[in-house]
């Protein structure tokens, strides 16, 4: 397979994504073609280039499914909504295993774009939050009993995947079910900590 191109500036098939959908903000647009992705502005943030690699992956890196794949995208709201929430759902993953403490910030941005004019406000920000989400939960656990066994210095503990699967049970998610966890597991009591 040839090398994954970046280029930047917009794609041959602009006039017919402004034509389709009119997005706010042009300028912040990213287009996966086939293995080119077309972008304007600095350096892609490594969050969005996770994104528009499943756009790339689902087109096959081929540029005669990508064709297809950009008509039927732009012609299908279901097909768009479909193809968007799978790749927010792995930027969000990303986001969750480089940098979790910008996870809620993250996940609360990515469920505005989604869900906004950008792609033709295809659903809520609450479906489209969920959606987000509903790939990520497992790695959300994993990371909170990970975190929560690293807290009573065992690996071998099953303390944490019990209180990991109360929380859970709880309703509890994301940073809120880590913290709980951890906050459980290292029998912290909530109060300030004074560091000298």
């Amino acid at each position: 397979m040839e090398k994954l191109r970046f280029v930047k500036g917009k794609p041959f098939f602009w006039p017919l994504v402004r034509w389709r959908l009119n997005p706010p903000n042009p300028e912040k647009l990213v287009f996966p073609f086939g293995r080119t992705i077309y972008y304007e502005g600095d350096d892609l943030d490594p969050s969005v280039a996770v994104h528009e690699w499943v756009h790339l992956e689902r087109q096959k890196f081929s540029y005669p499914w990508a064709a297809w794949w950009w008509i039927t995208y732009l012609l299908s709201p279901s097909f768009r909504y479909q193809e968007e929430a799978a790749a927010y759902r792995k930027q969000y993953e990303f986001i969750l295993a480089q940098a979790p403490h910008r996870a809620t910030e993250a996940l609360e941005q990515l469920a505005g774009d989604l869900s906004g004019a950008m792609y033709g406000k295809m659903a809520s920000y609450h479906q489209a939050r969920s959606d987000i989400r509903l790939g990520a939960v497992e790695y959300e656990d994993a990371e909170a009993e990970r975190l929560a066994r690293q807290a009573i210095g065992g690996e071998g503990d099953e303390k944490a995947l019990y209180w990991v699967k109360r929380f859970r049970e709880k309703g509890y998610s994301g940073e809120q079910l880590t913290w709980n966890v951890y906050c459980k597991i290292s029998k912290y009591d909530g109060t300030p900590q004074v560091v000298r």
